[in-house]
């Protein structure tokens, strides 16, 4: 069995204090004890083995090893730009992106758009990947953007190989077969709008920029499940000469 995981931003050689969370979290529902071992990672790719010298409920102390740098498992960079769903389906969104691998989330604000984020709930977000990053073993954590309108959006997409957005139109090239034809593209930018479509003139906007659509399924998807659907497929599908 692997050891338990846990997070720790600044993480060194030596005699560290985890944060409380982390320390409940040590304490609760992990059960460890002081001389258990578990490995502690700083979301930037970093990991070390560490022994529990102290644990409650509201502290946790450890010593660290050797600190060891682990490389990113997915083969390409994804970024999702999102119109996120509604509140109680934004933990699965950021859960399961986490899971399968994806580099960032960009939130956007769109003409119909079901939800607002505030710093609060962006905080959330953030958790929410760091608890997913313990559970699937990841080392780099979730990078969570600020929100951006579509403008801003737009104007970052020629930072990326490859820049699509999801789109339910029958005429949309499949997304597989798409990602055969740009199989060289390392640094994708996907575009998810909200479950009421993307108004006229965002669609105007998106076909102008140069961003290509493309559909993930013959139904209708909701939004976390759409980007999910494109994370799984353009994670799996390794770039030429990888």
């Amino acid at each position: 069995m692997s050891a338990p995981r846990l997070y720790h931003p600044d993480l060194e050689p030596g005699r560290v204090r985890l944060n409380a969370g982390e320390a409940r979290h040590a304490a609760g529902s992990r059960r460890l004890r002081p001389g258990d071992t578990l490995t502690l990672f700083d979301g930037r790719g970093n990991e070390a083995d560490a022994e529990l010298i102290e644990v409650t409920a509201g502290q946790a102390i450890a010593h660290v090893g050797e600190i060891r740098l682990i490389p990113r498992s997915a083969t390409r960079s994804l970024t999702i730009a999102v119109s996120p769903p509604k509140q109680a389906r934004q933990d699965i969104l950021v859960e399961k992106c986490t899971e399968l691998g994806v580099a960032a989330i960009q939130p956007m604000h769109l003409e119909r758009s079901v939800a607002t984020l505030t710093a609060r709930r962006l905080e959330r977000w953030r958790r929410v990947a760091i608890a997913a990053c313990k559970q699937c073993g990841r080392a780099w954590l979730l990078d969570v953007h600020p929100p951006a309108d579509l403008a801003a959006v737009l104007a970052s997409a020629a930072g990326f190989d490859l820049a699509l957005v999801a789109s339910p139109a029958d005429e949309a090239e499949r997304l597989s077969l798409l990602l055969q034809k740009q199989a060289a593209a390392r640094n994708v930018l996907v575009l998810v709008g909200p479950e009421g479509g993307l108004a006229a003139s965002e669609l105007a906007a998106i076909e102008s920029s140069g961003i290509r659509p493309c559909r993930l399924t013959p139904t209708i998807l909701r939004v976390e499940t759409a980007a999910i659907a494109a994370a799984a497929v353009i994670l799996s599908q390794p770039p030429v000469g990888q």
